[in-house]
């Protein structure tokens, strides 16, 4: 038998996503409709830019999340954006 695990690689621009108390990603609300796409885990690399040069995380891989829970947040209705409840 095979597992096949849906990833979303996510090009990353700021730091502080996911929260690290709570362990939500996409808390600063910055993920526009991506946060509502079905997904296992997430990898987090760091993009190009300006603003991820200047968070020290262009081109890095920065975050890997797996297992997250559909929740509302932000009221923006059940996103696979939280918890993760493993890897960070």
């Amino acid at each position: 038998m095979r597992l096949q695990v849906q990833t979303l690689i996510y090009k990353r621009t700021h730091s502080g996503d996911p929260d690290p108390k709570t362990g939500v990603f996409g808390n600063h609300d910055c993920m526009g409709k991506v946060r509502g796409w079905p997904f296992d885990a997430v990898i987090g690399i760091g993009g190009v830019g300006q603003e991820p040069q200047s968070h020290r995380i262009a081109g890095r891989l920065t975050w890997i999340g797996i297992g997250p829970q559909a929740i509302d947040y932000i009221g923006r209705g059940p996103a696979n954006i939280s918890p993760f409840p493993a890897l960070g």
